[in-house]
């Protein structure tokens, strides 16, 4: 592997006994590329389908929100710039693809969690950003299907010094059905630039979608 790669391999996993693979890749002169792949060996997911978490914590940033093009569905909005910043913790925190239809059975019990609390927004392009100090941070994927994006203002704990929460710009990937001893998997590009406007944002994307 070249020194500007790394890979994080995870044998089965005690309880799920799943496998996974995730590749780090430095492309100058700001980009992280990600590829993961993971292998289910044993149908033990209690519920019939896969969920996996990200969770990406932001040293204070003046603006807590994330940034996606997409809207309300229960207004019919697409495509607009749209900022997400919930208001608490597990409150309407999770969005979906604006396609994905997809009902998930989850345990019975009234818990509240970031990844069961989904927002009325939904996005209609796979990358989202947010704003810390002079910098843009954007993450993208390859698919939108299985895609989702999940937002905490105090996800990270407080930073007392600076007198404010940490916010949580996190992601999931979801597999609604599964077979045993096949791979499944999604690739992201993660960029970490001097700010930027928006029209540049989508010129990141389409550069790399090309």
């Amino acid at each position: 592997m070249a020194d500007d790669e790394a890979e994080l391999h995870q044998p089965p996993t005690p309880t799920f006994h799943l496998e996974s693979w995730t590749r780090f890749k430095l492309v100058a002169p700001h980009y992280l590329d990600m590829s993961f792949t993971c292998e289910p060996h044993q149908h033990v997911f209690p519920r019939g389908w896969i969920g996996l978490f990200w969770a990406s914590y932001i040293n204070a940033p003046q603006d807590k929100g994330m940034y996606f093009l997409g809207g309300d569905a229960s207004r019919n909005q697409k495509e607009l710039w749209t900022q997400f910043c919930t208001q608490q913790h597990n409150d309407e925190s999770t969005v979906l693809y604006r396609a994905e239809t997809t009902k998930l059975d989850f345990a019975e019990d009234d818990r509240p969690t970031l990844f069961k609390s989904f927002s009325p927004f939904r996005f209609d392009k796979p990358y989202y950003y947010g704003h810390f100090e002079e910098h843009t941070w954007i993450l993208m994927f390859d698919r939108a299907e299985g895609i989702r994006f999940t937002h905490s203002p105090s996800g990270g704990g407080v930073n007392m010094l600076e007198k404010t929460t940490n916010p949580a710009w996190d992601f999931q990937f979801i597999i609604p059905e599964f077979e045993v001893n096949q791979r499944y998997g999604f690739k992201a590009r993660a960029v970490f630039r001097p700010k930027c406007g928006r029209e540049e944002i989508e010129r990141e994307y389409q550069r790399w979608r090309e």
